[in-house]
Formats: structure tokens, sequence, C-alpha cells
């Protein structure tokens, strides 16, 4: 699917001379427009080359659907909350910071396929993780065996929480249900141990197994009534199964490589209305979809919600308590900052950019632990940094995003943290934008691959265990 480079450049260059009228003369319809017509000609651009851009189409489609969903589809049904509740002086800043966010995400990715001096991968530990040091047959075993083992009980402990959620409604789960931390160590280190397996480049009937298996627990949490985890899983799968098939990728877009692309995307379209259903049933409440379009439009406005954080990054800039948002799970670490959850303490003196946000906008919600609106790194960069800090983060994710999905088979040990990463980068748009390097070095991680990698460690030089490049 080839489309002349002058045609993309110049659909690209018109979103950003609309961008600049509209804040000119402050017409937050034509910010809109103009970010539609951004999105059109990048979904264009992914599909050239759709095999290197795997990964930057996941996650414009994870920033799509989190990040403006909702004013855009508002806009072009001509519903009148398409502004979202905020004022043109409030609305404008927000779409500057998301249509800065999808340009600089690009333009990192493209950076990402050039030769710049810029080495990321092996962070200098190369020589101490080769996989000439492993036994990487004997890796794959330790963490199948531990993979298995930690399903098992992690399985065990989320059937409970299910009938405990089934019986007593979702929302339950957040003050009247206690999970075991033994339960929470179990799900990460079932994660990470697929992970690592999945990193030793297993026969492609075990991977498949393996993934399968791996979407239990996630369908689970379906069922309870969180949704991110099954969404998270699905796209992980989608992303691994296309990435690390036996057949050389081409450059070429054929309706045979496409073909799983559209299954997918029939799938979540159709899939999408059940799940908008799912979320008033899940707190008994009624719901009528009166067509399956409709259903889709609703899940996606819905889903969309976190464009309100951006906005209010904007409306409340300077005039929060916390220090830093951005780095904000750091420097309560650093301080000390460990307050009870949904407490009025907690908003005004963590730097926690949700926490404070769903109290100031849904105080009754959150003092009685019925909800919370979560964050975006898009509304952190922006409050804490302004429009400087969005170019940067995000020029940094897209960069990082090419590196982490086709840097491969050069050590298992970074092909395990890259998967984990990448599972991890789908949620930023809703999270910190520290969340993967978070989930990477959590005690639980590390101690499995300190685990796994020590056990696994091959002792002199009589040894002739496979590598992760090995024929199975």
């Amino acid at each position: 699917m080839k489309i002349n480079k002058f045609v993309l450049y110049s659909g690209n260059i018109i979103a950003i001379l609309l961008l600049i009228v509209a804040n000119i003369i402050n017409s937050p319809q034509i910010s809109i427009i103009s970010l539609t017509i951004l999105l059109t000609f990048l979904v264009v651009f992914c599909f050239q080359d759709f095999d290197e851009k795997l990964g930057l189409s996941l996650y414009f489609a994870s920033m799509v659907i989190f990040l403006c969903a909702r004013p855009i589809i508002f806009f072009w049904i001509k519903d009148e909350k398409w502004m979202c509740g905020f004022f043109t002086e409030e609305f404008i800043p927000a779409i500057n910071a998301i249509f800065l966010s999808f340009v600089c995400l690009a333009l990192g990715y493209c950076m990402g396929s050039r030769k710049i001096k810029i080495k990321i991968g092996d962070f200098g530990f190369a020589r101490y993780f080769a996989d000439e040091k492993f036994a990487i047959n004997k890796l794959r075993t330790y963490s199948l065996f531990l993979w298995g083992i930690s399903t098992i009980i992690a399985l065990f402990f989320e059937i409970q929480k299910m009938r405990y959620a089934i019986a007593n409604g979702y929302v339950s789960l957040y003050y009247g249900y206690e999970n075991p931390t033994l339960a929470i160590r179990a799900l990460i280190m079932s994660r990470s141990c697929l992970f690592v397996a999945l990193a030793t480049n297993p026969p492609a009937k075990l991977a498949k197994r393996l993934l399968v298996f791996s979407a239990i627990i996630p369908f689970i949490k379906l069922i309870e009534g969180s949704r991110s985890e099954f969404v998270m899983i699905i796209m992980f799968i989608f992303f691994y199964l296309y990435t690390y098939r036996e057949t050389k990728p081409e450059n070429k877009v054929t309706y045979k490589k496409i073909k799983p692309v559209l299954i997918i995307i029939l799938i979540v379209f159709c899939g999408m209305p059940f799940l908008y259903a799912w979320g008033f049933l899940r707190v008994d409440r009624a719901y009528e979809m009166k067509s399956l379009m409709d259903g889709v439009i609703s899940f996606m406005t819905e889903q969309g919600g976190t464009f309100n954080l951006v906005g209010y990054a904007v409306r409340y800039k300077g005039r929060l308590p916390g220090i830093n948002y951005t780095f904000g799970s750091i420097i309560d670490r650093i301080l000390g900052n460990n307050y009870t959850s949904f407490t009025v303490e907690a908003a005004m003196n963590t730097n926690q950019f949700g926490t404070v946000m769903t109290y100031l906008t849904k105080t009754y919600n959150y003092l009685n632990l019925y909800d919370g609106i979560g964050t975006s790194y898009v509304a952190e960069l922006l409050y804490d940094f302004g429009y400087i800090g969005v170019i940067v983060g995000n020029l940094i994710i897209g960069y990082v995003l090419y590196k982490a999905t086709r840097l491969r088979a050069n050590s298992t040990f970074f092909q395990a943290i890259y998967f984990i990463f990448f599972y991890y980068v789908l949620t930023v748009p809703r999270a910190s934008i520290l969340n993967p390097i978070a989930q990477i070095i959590s005690a639980t991680n590390i101690s499995i691959f300190i685990i796994l990698f020590g056990i696994s460690k091959k002792r002199g030089g009589a040894q002739s265990y496979g590598t992760n490049e090995e024929k199975t």
C-alpha cells in the first residue's frame, strides 16, 4: 500500500497549518478538524510498511481510544458535549498537546529507524547477559515450571475474586474485598515467567499454547468487570504472533499479511458494544443498545474520557499541591508518602495526578471509593513541563518503541525485558510515563530474573546447551 510521500507530507502540513489557524482565531472546531486530518494521514503512514510500524500502530490505537476518541466522535456526530465541558481556552491547548504527541511519536519512531548514534538495548551490560553464558533450554524449562505453578496459584485466587464480584458487584472489589499479597505476587510472577519463556524462542506450537493459557486470567478479570488487562494481553498476543513468525516479514502489505489485522479489527469492533454494555451490567445498571454502531460509539467515547485529564492539566496549571507528577512515584518514595488511598490526605500530599484530579472533579465518588479517573502521561507532562515536555517525552517514547519492537535475538535476557516493557507501554496513554519501568524494576520481577537466570547460568565450559537461535 504505497502512497506518494508528497501526498503524506502535504496532508500532515495541512493539519499543522489548520492547527496554527485554530490557535490564532481561537477555533476549537478547526482544532478538532486538524487532529482528524492528522490521524487520517497517520493511519496511511502506519500501513506503509506495516511490519516496520506495528509497535507504533498499536500504540496509536491505544492513544486514539483513550485520549481523543471522545471529542472527535462527538464533534463529527454533532453531539453538543464534544468540548467535554471545557472552555475554548482550555480545549485548544489540550488538543495541541495531543496533536504534538502524535507527531512526536511518529518522529521518534522514525528516528529509531535511522542510524542515529544513540545506543539502546544492552545498556552496556551485553557481555554479562550474552546467551552464551546461559543454558537457554534450562532457562525455558525453569521459566515454564514457575509459570505453571504461579498461574495455578493466581488462577485459584482470581476465581475466588470473580465469585465475590458476581455476588456483590464489581464496585465492591474496591472497598469490600482484600486481595491477598500472594495472589498479586503470583500474577506478576506468572506474567514475567511467560515473557522469559517466550524470549527463549520456543517452538511455535508451544508459544501459541502459552499465549492461549495466558489469556485465561485476563478473561476472568473481564468477567469480574475489569477490561484493561484483557485488552492488553490480546494486543500483546497479536504483536507477538505477527512479529515473531517463522517467515521473514516483507516490506509490502498483502492481503495474506493484512488478513490477521482485519480479523482482529472485526473482533474488536464487534466486541466493543458488549464490553460497554458489561460496564453497566457489572454495577447492576440497565442498558439498552440501540444498534451495534451505537454500542461502538458509546464504548469509544467512554474510554476516551482520559482526554479530560489533559484538559484538567490546562485548567489547573500551577494550582495543584504536588511537586511533580511525571516523576511522582519516585518523589513519593523518596519523601516516604504512604497515605491511605481515597482520603483527602492522599489527594493533597502525594504526587499522583490521577488521585488529586479524581478528588477535585469527582469528590463524592473519590471519598466513597467508587471511582477513579486514572492518569495520563500527556496530562502529567503538559502540567509539569508544558509543550516542551510533551514534545521531548513523546520523541523518547517513539524512539524506544521502535527499538523495543525491532531489537530481537540479541539476548534472551533483554528480549524478556522488552516483552515486559512493550506489554506495559500500551497502557501509558492512561498511565504514568514511568509505569513500564516501574513494572520492570519491581521487587517481584527482579527476584524472578535473578532466580531464573541465576540457576540457568552455565558453570564451566563443558556444557553444550541450546541457544535461542537454535532450530526448534
